[in-house]
């Protein structure tokens, strides 16, 4: 019987030590420190504040040829934020629609693993679903459902993004990107006749875990 003999040479190592220590420290942060001894940096990814609908790109699948129209509102806000506006879209009366496509004109770059983000958003049907829109470390477009809306008015819905959508640096040089570049919106399919519909979403955070770390305990 013969044997076969595989051996790691050194060149292999030296030329795959980064690769290989990132993908380790990764998987320390994120699969063995448990939730309560991880540190979480809290951070604002978008206020709309000094946000303008130009830029932002909307594409509609509609049987009326009308499409929702963007606006900045300063009566539409979460009350659970202390926030000046949130980003809002009316379908007016009359106007039924399959899907909003909404895309940012420069994608939203996160800073770290991404843990959780918090979307709130606004909506004054019972019924939708909302899906987030990102590009993960690989480049590749991940769709991520935010919720299936099942009430009226302001709900935040706290998505946990960790294991979801590769983030791994591919080496501490070569840092990889994540961004949020849009959202999909399905609208219930009942025609708007005796009212408009609205759809707001108001300040986006997400927590993250610093890369490159050894995770102390944090206090709850």
């Amino acid at each position: 019987m013969s044997k076969y003999h595989f051996t790691l040479s050194k060149e292999f190592f030296a030329s795959n030590f980064f690769s290989l220590l990132v993908g380790f420290v990764f998987f320390i942060n994120v699969s063995i420190v448990p939730e309560s001894k991880t540190v979480l940096q809290e951070k604002t990814l978008i206020d709309f504040e000094s946000f303008s609908v130009s830029d932002m790109k909307i594409s509609v699948k509609s049987n009326s040829g009308l499409g929702p129209e963007p606006k900045l509102s300063e009566f539409f806000t979460s009350p659970d934020l202390e926030s000046a506006k949130s980003l809002l879209f009316r379908l007016p009366r009359g106007a039924t629609s399959e899907l909003w496509e909404i895309r940012f004109a420069s994608p939203l770059l996160f800073d770290g693993y991404i843990y959780t983000i918090d979307f709130p958003i606004y909506s004054n049907n019972s019924a939708g679903e909302i899906v987030a829109l990102f590009q993960d470390a690989n480049f590749e477009i991940r769709k991520i459902s935010i919720a299936k809306i099942s009430k009226k008015g302001w709900e935040t819905y706290s998505i946990k993004i960790l294991n979801k959508i590769p983030q791994m640096d591919a080496s501490p040089n070569i840092p990889s990107k994540v961004y949020l570049i849009g959202f999909l919106y399905y609208p219930p399919k009942i025609e708007s006749k005796d009212r408009e519909d609205i759809l707001a979403i108001d300040d986006i955070q997400y927590k993250s875990i610093p890369k490159l770390k050894n995770l102390p305990e944090t206090k709850n």
